[in-house]
């Protein structure tokens, strides 16, 4: 609900007129809906405590190096942590994790330190809080240290790793580290430093000692890789210096894992022995460390193409092997029981996932009751994912479709906005398929209520629906997009009814011609809807071409109409109607950079200036224009980069085509980037907003320019310290102004979601007039004296009715109510009113920004008072 009193605080960078007058800013959507995260989630290591499992893997959803992040599961698939617990903020990889009675630790290299990587930690408790959030440096040794593995004897762990200390080939190296994260053994312990290279390590303990294993290259290309292991007993003393010839046939063996069954250690491995394609081979290692299948026993051998990286674990009775397994047209996850006597129960193995496209990597542990898998998928086409499953102690699997186990909550981008003389609809991207973005939308009234909270599903159609943008005919909207439905993009379009239902759920098809429509635009003339868009139809550059369509969605112009084919590319439209034609605007590089050009075009759908009337066609890029008409005039305003950085400039256009500013007219040219202006006309000014990085995220900024083209307020929309960008408007009654924008959101009803979604605030703009007028009768607050002040102010105002009710109050910058100063009526004369600086309580306030309101009915009045201590 509105905040009826933060209606009377004024924003910041007043000028002269044009005040803001801001309603609460409110989240539109409040739905979740999970779908897989962006960016690649590979690299997955599991662990158990008893209750839940923890899942590990590194993560790239910050766009940028990857970093660690975890989930939580329990037993019966409930997923704890669908946004993922993050572990790192540092460049991290290669996750590896355990359990040691009381809490996990998680083990990676982390590339902090510059170009070489290191190995760091992080404890992480059962309830899922990271313990050691700046980490723990377990290894930071000269060269790089790679590949960690991890287990735990009881007391310690013992992690480790390849490790370059020693020059150009990798060693196995080791630490122990206890249960309180101290490092026993700061400069490591060389397990390994044969010839040549020992890389990819894991790790098991076995009631007495640890079983490192490896793969090793000490051979070179006479063997291949082989692999080796070494028993390690829980002071760190290495029992096995040069190591144990586990498997050393002809070619690779390669990428090992390793179990314990309270016997005898169970080692797996890629086999290569017979040539390719690769197949799965294991064998037994007793506790004297005596390889007990020298010539290995074939798990996987009977399948056509290979089978790679395999995983191990042991239920107490059977081992149970998993591997990615490349025999149908894809690598699905696929896996085998072996008894502890070394009998494989599944020779041509059992689908564990296979799913469309490729399942990689696959890691497994096991619970209580069943075991659990877990690998990189890649099933959505556009990202590897991690997904998971149970599997039964008889090999069968509890979840066949798999667990989504990086989900992120679905996001909202490019919002456009409508007033129905009601009511407005907000109309945005929704990406809540996997990987697709559709059409949703929502009606908003303007008291701030969202009146469609389960959210109007405008398009849904396969593959992409991207930039909406929205107008209305006096009895329905009409929304339009570019759609990907055919796999090349197309324009369509929808109709919405004043009660939110959609007409046409199938979507019209405005434009299906050949390569790709984009971009789309419109207005409407009290007849039709005029579309517009980008089209490269022509096959090399895009040009700007249009259609009509009528109000019962009828495409008047098929084929489209080409507004403009000049040279070179010509994109981003935005149109307006002046009630005789309509004024088509884009960016243009028929002149070797980006310029903004423009025409008219009439009700008949004729191009009234073929060539196109240059706008602005300064030496630097000019982008992404907008354009709304006056009743007189257009303003069209654009990004402009002739200063150097981006800036947002403007010119008046006359119906006939005259443009009255060539020059432009700069709007905000602070020594900032400003984007993505939008623009609309509240009958008194023209209202232009825009994405501004001034403040060191993305925040909204407007201005209000009047009638004659002079820049007369600029204001802060929403200056949130998260980034807000993709910004839209709308002028409701009373010259009321709807902006709707995209915003990082880190909670919905206390739920952490860490996603862009739709946002809303409600505010208008004050003009001087208006305040003169109310002065002639009204009371009429003045400037407090001193300003600034420390300690004390007094404020003025004076009371011109015979009596009249006057309310005096103190807001903070940011809309908060500090103190009612005077709530009570005033006969004619002049007041003044002493402020200490305190708030309600008598609590004296910080130094900072302060706003003295003073209102009787119509009249507002509004001061800036600065606060120093």
């Amino acid at each position: 609900m509105i905040n009826k009193d933060w209606l009377w605080i004024i924003g910041f960078c007043v000028l002269s007129i044009g005040v803001p007058v801001y309603g609460s800013e409110f989240i539109i959507d409040t739905n979740s809906v999970f779908l897989p995260a962006p960016y690649d989630q590979k690299s997955c290591a599991i662990a158990f405590d008893g209750t839940n499992y923890l899942v590990v893997w590194e993560d790239g959803r910050s766009g940028g190096n990857p970093r660690i992040y975890a989930a939580r599961i329990d037993q019966t698939e409930n997923l704890l942590d669908p946004n993922g617990i993050s572990i790192t903020t540092t460049n991290s990889q290669s996750p590896a994790v355990a359990f040691d009675g009381t809490n996990y630790l998680i083990v990676w290299k982390d590339y902090r330190n510059g170009n070489y990587s290191d190995i760091y930690g992080a404890r992480v408790s059962p309830s899922g809080t990271v313990l050691d959030p700046a980490g723990i440096a377990i290894s930071t040794a000269t060269s790089n240290q790679s590949s960690p593995a991890i287990a735990f004897d009881g007391t310690n762990y013992l992690i480790v790793w390849v490790d370059y200390r020693n020059g150009n080939y990798g060693d196995i190296y080791g630490t122990r580290i206890t249960t309180e994260g101290s490092v026993l053994d700061p400069s490591g312990i060389a397990i390994s430093t044969a010839t040549d290279n020992q890389t990819y390590p894991a790790i098991i303990f076995g009631g007495t000692n640890y079983l490192v294993v490896w793969q090793d290259y000490r051979y070179g290309t006479w063997y291949g890789w082989d692999i080796y292991g070494a028993r390690i007993n829980t002071s760190g003393v290495v029992l096995d210096i040069n190591g144990i010839a586990i498997s050393y046939s002809d070619n690779h063996q390669w990428y090992p894992s390793v179990s314990f069954d309270g016997t005898n250690y169970f080692v797996v491995w890629g086999d290569r022995r017979s040539g390719l394609p690769e197949k799965i081979y294991g064998g037994r290692v007793n506790q004297s460390g005596t390889v007990l299948d020298p010539d290995g026993i074939p798990i996987s051998t009977v399948a056509t193409n290979g089978q790679y990286f395999p995983s191990v674990a042991f239920d107490n009775t059977n081992y149970l092997v998993v591997w990615d397994d490349y025999r149908s047209t894809t690598h699905n996850i696929m896996g085998a029981r072996v008894t502890t006597a070394g009998v494989v129960l599944d020779p041509n193995g059992r689908y564990i996932s296979n799913a469309a496209r490729d399942q990689l990597y696959p890691a497994i542990i096991f619970g209580d009751t069943n075991y659990f898998v877990v690998w990189d998928d890649y099933r959505s086409n556009t990202d590897f994912d991690i997904y998971g499953a149970r599997v039964d102690q008889s090999a069968s699997v509890i979840d066949p479709n798999g667990i989504l186990i990086t989900p992120t909550i679905n996001y909202q981008l490019n919002p456009a906005v409508a007033f129905d003389g009601t009511n407005y609809l907000a109309v945005w991207e929704d990406a809540r398929g996997i990987s697709y973005y559709n059409i949703r939308g929502a009606r908003v009234s303007q008291s701030g209520i969202v009146l469609d909270p389960n959210i109007i599903s405008i398009s849904t159609a396969t593959n992409d629906q991207m930039s909406p943008a929205i107008a209305f005919d006096g009895t329905n909207y009409f929304v339009v997009w570019a759609d990907q439905r055919s796999n090349a993009w197309d324009i369509y379009g929808t109709r919405i009814n004043q009660s939110g239902s959609v007409l046409e759920p199938n979507g019209i098809a405005i434009s299906t011609a050949a390569n790709y429509q984009e971009a789309p635009a419109i207005a409407f003339d009290g007849t039709n809807y005029f579309v517009v868009w980008q089209d490269k139809r022509g096959g090399t550059y895009y040009d700007i071409y249009g259609t009509r369509v009528n109000q019962s969605g009828t495409v008047l112009n098929p084929n489209g109409i080409a507004i403009s084919t000049a040279a070179n590319n010509q994109t981003t439209p935005a149109a307006a109607f002046d009630g005789t034609n309509y004024l088509v605007v884009w960016e243009d590089y028929r002149n070797g950079n980006f310029d903004i050009y423009c025409t008219r075009v009439n009700q008949s759908g004729s191009v009234l200036n073929p060539n196109g009337i240059e706008v602005s066609t300064n030496t630097a890029d000019q982008l992404a224009p907008a354009v709304v008409f006056d009743g007189n005039n257009y303003l069209v305003v654009w990004v402009d980069n002739r200063n150097g950085s981006w800036d947002i400039y403007g010119a008046r256009i006359t119906p006939a085509g005259t443009v009255l500013e060539p020059n432009g007219i700069p709007i905000c040219t602070n020594n900032f980037t400003q984007l993505s202006p939008a623009i609309a006309f509240d009958g008194t000014n023209y209202v232009i907003i825009w994405e501004d990085n001034r403040n060191g995220s993305w925040d909204i900024y407007g201005a209000a320019v009047d009638l004659n083209g002079t820049v007369v307020s600029t204001f802060s929309v929403c200056s949130h310290t998260n980034n807000e960008i993709d910004p839209a408007l709308a002028i409701g009654t009373g010259s009321q102004i709807f902006t709707v924008y995209s915003r990082f959101t880190d909670y919905i009803n206390n739920k952490l979601v860490n996603t862009m979604r739709i946002w809303g605030t409600l505010y208008s703009l004050i003009g001087t007039e208006e305040n003169s007028e109310a002065k002639s009768t009204g009371p009429l607050l003045l400037q407090n004296l001193p300003n600034p002040f420390v300690n004390t102010t007094m404020i003025r105002y004076t009371v011109r009715d015979p009596e009249s009710k006057v309310i005096l109050m103190i807001y903070d910058s940011q809309g908060r109510k500090i103190k009612t100063l005077i709530n009570d009526s005033r006969t004619a004369g002049e007041y003044f009113v002493k402020w200490d600086g305190k708030d309600e309580n008598g609590n004296l306030l910080p130094e900072g920004l302060y706003f003295c309101t003073l209102k009787n009915g119509n009249y507002y009045g509004v001061k800036k008072m600065i606060r120093l201590r």
